[in-house]
């Protein structure tokens, strides 16, 4: 695998990990704030209706729901007092209600949860009357819902994008390897590189590492030069003294020129490695 597509796998495996991680700590620090500002909403409302609520059961006998008994948006109200109910809107069934208590309340009927305030409320038979002021069902877990499927869409979102800008990143960081990849190619075939005396892989790539490659490598190659430049010096000395040998000592020729057959295949041998 190309080190591209691994910068590219990598950045849309983080950033999907980091989006989910920061989406499920802000549902965290959320849901305290949904649930606090909605019973806000409730304990206003109840305390805007409760005038009316009191002026109801007053009249005594079953109280009737009059206009000013207005639930919020989708929700309800349930009024108990001289004995009976007066409902509007959605409500769980009254009969669950519990009979004490009061501030924001938290009630489940059936698998759906009510969010409700409910405050006391003088009635006229001398008993206390109770009012109810409930959220839409499934409130706030139905807001919190809708925030946890948009920071699960965002994350989806997220991927591609984190996946093409890594894919950018890493050819743009891959460019300097590429390139020393390239120039070595090129010392392989023979071919001069970078306008220098001999073949050689060369610096400049901007990148420290990738130039300390390049130095090691051109030191090899002067080494390996080098070595190159001896093994022709010893078959030159051993080819032009072998006539002079040979006149001189037979046996000795023969072994000069055994040892001048010996470098040349050498000197082949690394020219053409």
């Amino acid at each position: 695998m190309r080190l591209a597509t691994r910068f590219a796998l990598a950045c849309a495996v983080t950033v999907a990990v980091l989006v989910l991680l920061a989406g499920l700590g802000l549902l965290r620090l959320v849901r305290v704030d949904v649930r606090n500002e909605l019973d806000a909403a409730l304990r206003a409302q109840a305390v805007k209706i409760r005038p009316v609520a009191v002026r109801t059961l007053a009249q005594g006998g079953s109280p009737a729901a009059p206009a000013g008994l207005t639930p919020p948006a989708d929700g309800g109200v349930a009024l108990f007092g001289n004995g009976s109910w007066a409902v509007v809107g959605e409500h769980p069934p009254v009969d669950r209600l519990p009979a004490t208590g009061t501030g924001a309340k938290t009630i489940i009927s059936d698998g759906v949860s009510w969010r409700a305030v409910v405050l006391n409320v003088p009635a006229a038979d001398g008993r206390r009357g109770r009012l109810w002021v409930f959220a839409p069902p499934g409130e706030p877990q139905r807001q919190l819902d809708r925030l946890r499927l948009r920071v699960g869409v965002v994350a989806l979102l997220a991927i591609p994008i984190a996946g093409l800008a890594g894919w950018l990143v890493g050819r743009a960081a891959t460019r300097p390897l590429r390139r020393l990849q390239q120039r070595l190619a090129s010392v392989s075939a023979g071919r001069r590189v970078g306008g220098g005396s001999g073949v050689r892989v060369g610096g400049g790539s901007g990148v420290p590492e990738i130039d300390e490659v390049a130095a090691v490598v051109d030191t090899t190659l002067d080494r390996y030069d080098g070595q190159v430049a001896l093994t022709n010096q010893a078959l030159q000395a051993a080819q032009s003294g072998q006539p002079t040998a040979q006149r001189a000592d037979p046996k000795l020729g023969r072994r000069l020129g055994k040892l001048a057959k010996r470098a040349e295949e050498i000197a082949l041998d690394l020219e053409h490695p």
